[in-house]
């Protein structure tokens, strides 16, 4: 693996792997909080759901991002 140089510009796809982290993270919290009403596990799995459609969508909006 090369090192990455310094003088490297940041291009809007170097953007995606953090977009997708932060929407993994705020839709599954959206998705905890939304399912914690209900019960733990449900909790669970409603994070899951967040947490995949948070990734597509920060994945998305990274795409476009200095578009």
């Amino acid at each position: 693996m090369q090192p990455v140089p310094l003088t490297r510009a940041v291009r809007p796809t170097d953007m995606s792997k953090l977009f997708s982290f932060v929407g993994a993270t705020i839709g599954g919290y959206a998705g905890w909080y939304a399912g914690a009403k209900v019960g733990f596990t449900t909790a669970f799995m409603i994070s899951m759901v967040g947490t995949g459609i948070g990734i597509y969508y920060g994945r998305r909006i990274a795409q476009h991002y200095g578009a």
